[in-house]
């Protein structure tokens, strides 16, 4: 499982969702992260998953790669399940198994929590990517700007948020190879006994734990001898905003207000 998951990696393909400007990737983000948990009609549903499928087919990344960063969501989408099952009351089920009530309204709410996961961990994983760390760092460093009226130090918070996107793939990476050492060992991380193999969890968390900390300590070494402050920084490339981001934004705005506004029709209608 751990090695099906890529999300912190930068994957280059020179499409032209990577040519396009950190801002403008995060504020589809942020705009889709929100739009999609206000939408409610099934066909301007499908008209928003085909826009994010055609972002994804332009960012020329296999789709199989986007799937792979699910497979750790999949125990929060368990507990939505069962927390919808269990909610259901006898009234209203049509199925019913031991003390478990099924209804309609509980396999509707369930498809659409895992509509809505599924759909904000792919456009996630597209502005990770497509975005490199320096970029990530100096469109939130833009975006939090406002911030320092209350004196919050941006510089540090985006620097923060940038090493801990990175660091993600290196623990994934370091946690495989520490597991593949274990198994040489004769480590059994796939016994039936439940608490056996949450035993020898233990053999990975260790190493694990031992290799962060030494690579945070190397960090701070590194930025203490370039004499890293986080103040009053230059940058050499700065970030401009281009044709195509226009263009981008407008048809994004575009849709997203024109599928609210049928949204909002279909549901007085209804």
């Amino acid at each position: 499982m751990l090695k099906d998951i890529t999300f912190g990696k930068y994957i280059s393909t020179g499409s032209i969702v990577h040519k396009l400007d950190p801002r403008t990737k995060i504020f589809f983000c942020l705009l889709f992260s929100c739009y999609i948990f206000f939408i409610s009609n099934f066909f301007i549903s499908i008209l928003v998953v085909f826009f994010l499928l055609s972002l994804i087919i332009l960012s020329k990344i296999r789709l199989i790669v986007y799937l792979k960063n699910i497979k750790p969501v999949i125990p929060i989408l368990i507990l939505t399940y069962i927390s919808n099952i269990l909610s259901t009351s006898n009234k209203d089920a049509f199925i019913v198994v031991w003390f478990f009530y099924l209804s309609k309204n509980t396999v509707l709410n369930c498809a659409v929590t895992t509509f809505r996961i599924i759909f904000l961990v792919m456009i996630n994983s597209l502005i990770s990517f497509t975005t490199t760390p320096i970029e990530l760092k100096k469109s939130l460093l833009f975006l939090m700007r406002p911030l320092k009226i209350v004196k919050v130090p941006i510089e540090d918070v985006a620097l923060t948020i940038t090493l801990t996107l990175r660091l993600i793939p290196s623990v994934v990476e370091q946690a495989n190879k520490v597991m593949d050492a274990q198994k040489i060992r004769g480590v059994n991380f796939s016994s039936k006994n439940i608490v056996k193999r949450t035993k020898n969890y233990i053999y990975i968390i260790i190493p694990i734990l031992v290799s962060l900390l030494r690579q945070a300590n190397d960090l701070a070494t590194a930025m203490e001898c370039r004499c890293y402050t986080g103040k009053n920084r230059t940058s050499f490339r700065t970030l401009k905003f281009k044709k195509l981001d226009i263009v981008f934004l407008f048809v994004v705005i575009f849709l997203f207000s024109s599928s609210i506004m049928l949204n909002t029709i279909s549901g007085k209608k209804m």
